[in-house]
């Protein structure tokens, strides 16, 4: 009998270096409070895909032997991939708040966030396998290539609400 233990590792990583610029408004209308705040990064993204992967083949004897690749993670997408793509990262918040006394405020407010040419783990798994390259890969090769990797970017998006109270003296 044999026994197969198959690893898959799909990293990814977006480091971004850039400038930024926004505003923040503030209004006070009796015991309300208003906050705005609005602002935008320009700047580089440093993309990185990490895949990796390997396959333990344990026989009926139990010797093991180890090879290179996995499932999805085969020589033909295996390896750090980088690159550098222009990032946009805008946000916007929005608080109201209200003294409960003179110095005591509480506060309510929602923020989102949006980040353009990001690369994400999932979205670098390609699943049309050739099944003569699973590990151990059949020799001589024939046949497509698969998986294989491309850079697949997407969009990133948060949000949030917050709560808070402070106290000013």
């Amino acid at each position: 009998l044999e026994r197969r233990a198959v690893t898959d590792r799909f990293q990814t990583d977006n480091d971004f270096q850039g400038g930024e610029i926004g505003f923040h408004w503030q209004a006070q209308r009796h015991v309300w409070t208003f906050d705005l705040l609005g602002r935008v990064a320009v700047g580089n993204v440093h993309q990185l895909v990490d895949i990796a992967g390997q396959t333990v083949v344990t026989d009926a004897s139990g010797t093991e032997t180890l090879a290179d690749g996995g499932m999805f993670a085969q020589r033909t997408n295996s390896g750090q991939h980088e690159r550098d793509a222009l990032g946009l990262i805008p946000q916007a918040q929005a608080t109201v708040g209200v003294f409960l006394t003179p110095h005591l405020r509480a506060t309510l407010g929602y923020s989102l966030i949006y980040w353009n040419n990001v690369v994400r783990p999932t979205e670098h798994i390609d699943s049309d396998l050739n099944p003569l390259l699973l590990p151990p890969e059949t020799v001589p090769f024939s046949g497509a290539e698969r998986p294989a990797f491309a850079f697949d970017q997407q969009d990133f998006w948060a949000q949030g609400f917050h709560a808070g109270v402070d106290y000013r003296w």
